[in-house]
């Protein structure tokens, strides 16, 4: 089954990366402030993450970096297990989250991020540039 690729005038699929012993759709949104991720949105989709361009905000390049590392580390606890929601009340946000882990999980989380940062850091840097060239032509 094809992948359904959204795209729109304010987002589009960055790429698929590798991160650990699977691949995520990393996806760009300029509307929104912040980011998200979902592990499993469907049987026969990646997980996926996207990463806002800060909305209407101004932003800058190392806060959309810091919205990236968030997602892909808080994706890749969720799949080590080591993010846990406290309660059991399912209309909590997610800053009710706390994550634990040794140091053995932080290493292999970080050598996971470490494998979709170097893939896709390039390809988010080009694309941001492209956001900063349609902000001015606005």
């Amino acid at each position: 089954m094809k992948r359904k690729i959204r795209k729109g005038k304010s987002g589009f699929l960055l790429g698929v990366y590798p991160i650990g012993f699977e691949h995520v759709d990393i996806y760009v949104d300029y509307n929104i402030n912040g980011g998200w991720m979902d592990l499993n949105p469907s049987a026969e989709q990646h997980g996926i993450i996207t990463i806002g361009f800060c909305g209407y905000r101004p932003c800058e390049w190392r806060k959309v970096v810091a919205i990236f590392l968030h997602e892909t580390a808080e994706y890749l606890s969720a799949r080590l297990r080591i993010r846990y929601d406290p309660s059991e009340n399912a209309s909590n946000s997610s800053g009710n989250f706390i994550f634990v882990a040794t140091h053995e999980q932080f290493a292999e989380l970080c050598a996971r991020q470490g494998e979709v940062v170097a893939a896709a850091l390039p390809d988010l840097g080009r694309a941001w540039k492209r956001y900063l060239k349609r902000r001015k032509g606005r």
